[in-house]
């Protein structure tokens, strides 16, 4: 286990370093918006090259001109269209000063063997990071899984809740993408992630 969290630590490291290397005239400017962060050709063969078929990383730019004093990171599971999990790990940062924000959200997910979340906030220099402990629930019967980032930029409002991912199981095979964005769906799977954030005063 020790070994396990010296490792996602390590790839946590790695991934904000990736983060911090690109140009930031690729973050969303002008606008308060959060959107998933520009990579350089060498940038996404290195994250490529971190990524297996149990290792997911994703890797969030955000720029506000608009002033706020915190950022909550978190996930939510569902079950059957029920929400089991309302605030499964997750991060918090809180600012001495109300002020502009402009930084990186990562998060890894490990699946091996069972699913866990590091969830990472970097502002300003400073890091904050939280790993989940691997969870319960049982996925390894479930047909299908479709998963991904939300592409587009994000519109940040104070106290607005936003998607960041959506992770869909499917007994079937059908999945509706934009299922996080229309709960009803979701009795319909067996299992829906959602990682969202939030930017509050």
């Amino acid at each position: 286990m020790k070994k396990q969290i010296c490792y996602i630590l390590m790839l946590s490291c790695i991934v904000l370093t990736l983060a911090g290397c690109s140009n930031p005239v690729n973050t969303p400017q002008n606008q308060n918006a959060i959107m998933t962060k520009p990579l350089s050709d060498e940038q996404k063969d290195i994250v490529s090259l971190l990524q297996s078929g149990n290792q997911e990383l994703l890797i969030f730019s955000y720029n506000t001109t608009e002033t706020f004093k915190k950022i909550d990171l978190w996930l939510e599971i569902y079950k059957d269209g029920e929400l089991i999990e309302p605030r499964s790990g997750g991060v918090s940062t809180v600012n001495g000063d109300v002020k502009p924000l402009n930084g990186e959200i990562a998060v890894i997910i490990n699946q091996n063997p069972k699913f866990q979340w590091t969830f990472i906030i970097r502002e300003d220099g400073t890091m904050i990071s939280s790993t989940t402990e691997p969870s319960s629930y049982d996925y390894d019967n479930i047909g299908a899984r479709s998963y991904g980032p939300t592409i587009s930029p994000q519109i940040i409002e104070d106290g607005k809740e936003i998607i960041l991912y959506t992770s869909v199981f499917s007994d079937s095979g059908i999945i509706d993408v934009g299922v996080g964005e229309k709960p009803d769906l979701m009795k319909q799977y067996p299992y829906v992630h959602l990682i969202k954030c939030k930017f509050a005063n």
